[in-house]
């Protein structure tokens, strides 16, 4: 499959943002959605100067700009209070929630940095720029001769590097020098060279933060991270934190090679569907077996876990809302998750179900509640919630009720399995023949609604990818 190259991307990216000056060039683009009154699936774009979203779903278009000047604070969110994939970027009058985001941290630390260099007005030096855009989509850009402003990063970095040996040369010693970043780290508040921004290690830092993560914790189950207003004030050091910051320049001096910025790349859409080392691991066992009566699916979907669970469970998902409407469920009341004593969420639906029985009633007024086992689900491997549904208005309906769990466990990083078993439970003793009869109906009716979702569910994954 070929991927589109950087050249087409910018000059699809100012067809579709027609408004903004043809010398915004984009540096990095990434695949999220943008929480409105539905989950709008589309892309993210960021520029020197911009931050814009845009998304296209059976031809109803969605186009957001946001000038970079006019950000007050972005902070690190979980959708669905527990996955830890969205970013929310506050101006002075709109919040824009973005979400389902495979690598977030990268993608706070990138637009982090192009906020706080357009608020410091230091724009990006040609190689600076070119540098990045390598960086977020190799070494083929597909550019001609037409692209006049091209500068080679390589090329820029060797004519530096005899510059600065001829500058040794006549003192007698050679110190190699990088370009500094011109952007304070978040987390630094250090009013003495730390907050220089001209400082190498600002840049040391922020490489570390931007490319390797992982040497600095950024997991992806960090609190969300506290807003970062564009003119909060340093926070006084105790001595031995200003000793801890010393040791940490020593550290990062020494993970942290002069040539490590050419070898590392910003996560894009193309290296967000590689391979990872995590995969290794194989597939994760969901802890909880399935229920005693029937087994409704047992498939592998090409989504992460995260976000098939976000798909099917959060309060914003448009999935569940567009199936439910193609099985002409209506009323639909959804209260949000509420936290319980034993440490697991809760929540409760309240709908009216369409029946397709040939006699009887034609519609059921049901009562859901859904019960995420949280402290024993692990965001990134697996998730178990239980679901306990009351039917009214049918026959023998007071008599029982429809108990589905739902296992969902990681395959790979890019994968994951979704297993649904359900059973009907009875509040009363029933003989025989009512018996036969609530377990034809209501069986018939849990693989019809089964069999339906999986489908429904492999469709909604396609379009989105």
């Amino acid at each position: 499959m070929l991927h589109p190259t950087y050249k087409s991307k910018c000059e699809d990216f100012h067809k579709l943002f027609k408004h903004l000056p043809e010398t915004e060039r984009l540096l990095v683009d990434y695949s999220c959605a943008l929480q409105k009154d539905i989950l709008v699936h589309g892309r993210l774009y960021l520029t020197e100067n911009w931050v814009c979203f845009y998304a296209n779903i059976f031809r109803w278009e969605t186009l957001l700009t946001i000038r970079c000047k006019d950000i007050t604070s972005i902070t690190k969110e979980k959708t669905a209070k527990v996955i830890p994939n969205a970013i929310q970027i506050c101006t002075e009058n709109e919040k824009h929630f973005l979400t389902s985001f495979t690598q977030r941290d990268s993608v706070y630390m990138m637009i982090f940095r192009i906020w706080q260099n357009a608020l410091l007005e230091k724009p990006l030096s040609p190689y600076e720029l070119w540098q990045y855009v390598h960086q977020s989509y190799g070494e083929e850009l597909g550019l001609t001769s037409d692209d006049e402003d091209y500068i080679c990063p390589s090329a820029a970095e060797n004519e530096n590097d005899i510059v600065e040996e001829s500058v040794a040369g006549s003192t007698g010693s050679r110190t190699p020098q990088r370009a500094a970043s011109p952007i304070p780290s978040p987390a630094s508040s250090e009013p003495s060279r730390l907050s220089s921004v001209d400082s190498p290690m600002v840049s040391h830092i922020l490489h570390v933060l931007l490319f390797k993560p992982n040497q600095f914790n950024l997991s992806s189950d960090d609190p969300p991270s506290l807003p970062i207003g564009r003119s909060s004030p340093p926070t006084p050091q105790s001595t031995s934190e200003q000793a801890d910051i010393s040791q940490a320049d020593t550290i990062a001096d020494e993970t942290l090679p002069q040539d490590s910025m050419k070898d590392d790349y910003i996560s894009t859409e193309e290296s967000d569907t590689s391979e990872t080392e995590d995969d290794d691991i194989g597939e994760v066992v969901c802890p909880y077996n399935d229920l005693v009566g029937r087994k409704c699916i047992n498939e592998v979907y090409n989504i992460p876990v995260d976000k098939l669970y976000e798909m099917l469970f959060s309060q914003e998902s448009d999935f569940f809302h567009e199936f439910h409407a193609s099985r002409k469920t209506f009323d639909m009341v959804i209260e949000p998750w509420q936290d319980r004593e034993d440490g697991d969420q809760t929540r409760q639906l309240t709908y009216t179900l369409t029946l397709n029985a040939s006699f009887g009633p034609k519609t059921s007024a049901s009562t859901e509640t859904q019960v995420h086992i949280s402290h024993d689900s692990k965001p990134g491997l697996f998730y178990v919630v239980d679901c306990e549904i009351v039917n009214g208005g049918i026959p023998y309906g007071e008599n029982f009720y429809v108990l589905n769990r739902y296992c969902l466990n990681r395959v790979t990083s890019y994968q994951s399995r979704l297993r649904v078993s359900s059973e009907i439970k009875y509040r009363k003793t029933v003989w025989g023949l009512v018996k036969n009869i609530i377990e034809k109906n209501a069986g018939h009716g849990i693989l019809e609604n089964f069999k339906h979702l999986g489908k429904f569910s492999l469709v909604a994954i396609m379009i989105q990818a």
